[in-house]
């Protein structure tokens, strides 16, 4: 039988490990709300399908095309509204026009699509950062597994010790 102190270590280890994965989730620009209540998903009938060009875009303010059509029939949708965040927050909308494409200047950063339309179930789309901003976030992500690396060994010290 575990003591309350093991106990206690394993609550203190889980909820900072909770904390660093949704800082980090954060710092990716995914709402925690998709991390609690993913979106369900659908059947074949009444999705979109979206490709984006380029999938990765190369410099900041290149422009990104962007084609949605049926799922089912590969049909262009027109009049789907294309939803543009970045780092959380809403930039702007887009309307695919009859051949069911828009295009956007690429704001940089992990660029999240949100696309909707009639009685389509809406679909997500992320367009990962820059190269640039790539090293920065593997960066923050090793410096905040090493961070809390030393808090469990700390913590645990602290307790496995007596």
């Amino acid at each position: 039988m575990p003591s309350s102190k093991d106990l206690e270590f394993f609550l203190v280890a889980c909820v900072l490990a909770g904390l660093v994965f949704f800082s980090y989730v954060s710092l990716k620009g995914v709402p925690i709300a998709w991390l609690l209540f993913p979106p369900v998903p659908g059947t074949a009938q009444n999705q979109l399908s979206v490709s984006v060009s380029p999938e990765v875009p190369a410099f900041l303010g290149e422009q990104v095309a962007i084609t949605v059509r049926d799922r089912q029939t590969g049909a262009p949708v027109g009049g789907a509204i294309v939803s543009i965040s970045k780092d959380g927050d809403h930039l702007f909308d887009l309307t695919t026009d009859g051949s069911g494409e828009t295009s956007f200047k690429y704001p940089g950063e992990t660029t999240i699509l949100i696309v909707s339309g009639g009685a389509y179930i809406p679909q997500m789309k992320v367009i990962p950062g820059v190269p640039g901003s790539w090293i920065r976030e593997t960066a923050i992500g090793i410096f905040l597994g090493i961070v809390s690396g030393a808090a469990v060994v700390a913590i645990s010290k602290r307790y496995l010790t007596d």
